[in-house]
């Protein structure tokens, strides 16, 4: 499939091999074998496993293209679980909510995280910027965004994205 295009124009592959047979192994091997017979009910057994595990993967990189999901379930519980970790501060935490959920921010947007003057601030998203928890949206500009990896909030989250079902068993710590 990979061969007949299955990507985006940006050279990222729509399909994920590991996400399809790496959630279960045995069943995986179990198909496998079963098609090596080249029987007709098995051969569709097998087609039928490997089409449900890619509709399965698909439906998840479509849930990860709806700005709604990504940002209020993923971003936003990633960073709660780092204000609840001891990761960032509640004034950092609300800061980094601000960012997920319009994208891209100036230091005015984040006055009502970051209380005190514009001299105070922007020292606290030079923090931030020096952590690498965000970055400027273009070289020399005072916008700014979430750094998703590497940073801070790459474990975070890796953890929610495992919790939400998106890792396949076979990348589990725990597997």
């Amino acid at each position: 499939m990979r061969r007949q295009g299955f990507s985006d124009t940006a050279g990222y592959w729509a399909l994920n091999p590991t996400a399809v047979f790496g959630e279960n192994r045995a069943l995986y091997y179990e198909r496998l074998e079963d098609a090596d017979s080249l029987e007709p009910e098995s051969l569709i057994r097998w087609s039928t496993y490997v089409l449900e595990g890619l509709l399965t993967d698909l439906s998840r990189l479509a849930k990860l293209g709806d700005k709604d999901f990504v940002t209020e379930g993923l971003l936003v519980p990633a960073i709660a679980r780092g204000l609840a970790s001891s990761r960032f501060m509640a004034d950092e935490a609300l800061a980094l909510t601000i960012i997920a959920r319009k994208v891209d921010v100036k230091a005015a947007d984040l006055s009502s995280a970051f209380t005190g003057s514009a001299a105070t601030r922007s020292q606290d998203i030079r923090k931030l910027l020096d952590r690498g928890v965000i970055e400027p949206i273009a070289k020399g500009k005072r916008s700014y965004r979430l750094r998703l990896a590497p940073s801070e909030l790459t474990p975070l989250l890796v953890r929610e994205l495992d919790q939400l079902g998106f890792l396949p068993r076979i990348l589990r710590d725990s597997e």
